[in-house]
């Protein structure tokens, strides 16, 4: 999965120190004076105390020291969390802004030690708290989900980053990043874990925001060709080709339809527009050259499978035919193989592709050089 977000190494710098106040207060004594009194029955009923037993475990969370930190509680988030959350039970009107001016700093301090230590649960659970605190934020949103796809949980980077994604354009420009990236990264990670509707659903929305991103709408494309819609996804495909001529996917993914939907004529003459558009794309290529040399391969298959009477009628007929088709096949694979660039794992399944080729023309120069380097590519 990519991954499009800022550095979590700024956070502290971002986020600043709390206050001054920090660094003289007896964080211990602080701490055992708000223990004694939520179990005092005359002090456990004030929103007061419970207000101060949130600000001196947000305190300790956000100890930058390191003489209290996940020393004298590694649970001080928490416990700083729902201590506003009962002062908020008993009247209190000053939490939400308490909850920014001292839990939500701490939240990022958890948040980035955890991260840099590699603790991602931990560190995905403070953003989760500063998303509490600041529900109107879009940075905590932003970094849970990215901790998520490095835990592999991809259930909470969706949750996290489908919240991300409505916050308003300028909330992106602040933090200098752009929206329309993240809705990409979301709707191809939908597409991965085959949630085609929540897809369809993404890109319906924000094609109309960003109608010019063709990296969207090639997603939308292919979550059409996925779910098998597509008469839809060709008419799309005709549109964006109308508005975008120049743009080689739109023909290569045209192509793909219509030679799943057995229009072979029109998927060759798509895959040679998307050529012509980028002579060294290998997807473009090869399909070319697929659709002739499959056809040659059934056309082979068939004769083989002839009793001698059929074979007298028809074989050479379809021998010759077959040889035709991998003529027709031939220059899309040679001309992958004379890029000195390809992958390993791509020149291997060109060269195979060749191999069987040249064997079939019987031109056994060629097809002893090609097995000479599958050889040399499978560590032979």
């Amino acid at each position: 999965m990519k991954k499009y977000l800022f550095s979590l190494f700024l956070l502290i710098s971002v986020v600043g120190f709390v206050s001054a106040q920090e660094t003289i207060l007896d964080l211990k004594k602080e701490k055992d004076n708000s223990d004694k009194a939520i179990q005092d029955p005359k002090k456990n009923t004030k929103a007061a105390t419970w207000e101060k037993r949130g600000q001196t475990y947000a305190y300790l969370a956000n100890d930058r020291t390191g003489i209290y930190y996940n020393k004298l509680d590694s649970n001080a988030l928490q416990v700083s969390y729902e201590a506003y959350q009962k002062a908020r039970e008993l009247g209190s009107k000053t939490v939400d802004k308490n909850l920014l001016e001292f839990f939500y700093p701490a939240c990022f301090y958890e948040g980035a030690v955890n991260y840099e230590s590699k603790n991602f649960s931990k560190a995905l659970r403070a953003f989760e708290f500063a998303q509490k605190a600041a529900p109107d934020s879009l940075v905590p949103y932003l970094y849970a989900s990215e901790i998520a796809a490095n835990m592999k949980d991809y259930d909470k980077y969706v949750s996290n980053m489908a919240k991300s994604v409505q916050f308003a354009e300028g909330e992106f420009q602040k933090i200098q990043q752009k929206r329309e990236t993240f809705v990409l990264n979301l709707a191809v990670t939908y597409i991965s874990l085959q949630k085609y509707d929540e897809a369809e659903k993404l890109l319906n929305q924000f094609l109309t925001v960003y109608p010019s991103n063709t990296d969207l709408r090639a997603a939308q494309i292919e979550v059409l060709i996925r779910t098998n819609k597509l008469e839809a996804a060709i008419t799309q495909l005709q549109e964006n080709i109308k508005n975008n001529p120049d743009n080689a996917d739109n023909y290569y993914n045209l192509g793909v339809i219509y030679e799943k939907t057995n229009q072979m004529e029109k998927a060759d003459e798509n895959y040679r527009k998307s050529v012509e558009k980028n002579p060294t794309s290998f997807d473009a290529n090869f399909n070319l050259g697929a659709l002739y040399y499959n056809k040659a391969a059934a056309l082979l298959k068939e004769t083989n499978e002839m009793s001698v009477d059929q074979y007298k009628k028809t074989g050479v007929a379809k021998e010759n035919e077959a040889k035709a088709n991998f003529e027709k096949a031939l220059p899309s694979f040679e001309k992958l193989a004379a890029q000195n660039d390809l992958p390993n794992d791509k020149r291997l399944k060109v060269l195979k592709v060749l191999q069987t080729i040249y064997n079939a023309m019987k031109r056994t120069e060629d097809f002893n050089r090609v097995s000479k380097e599958i050889d040399t590519l499978e560590g032979y």
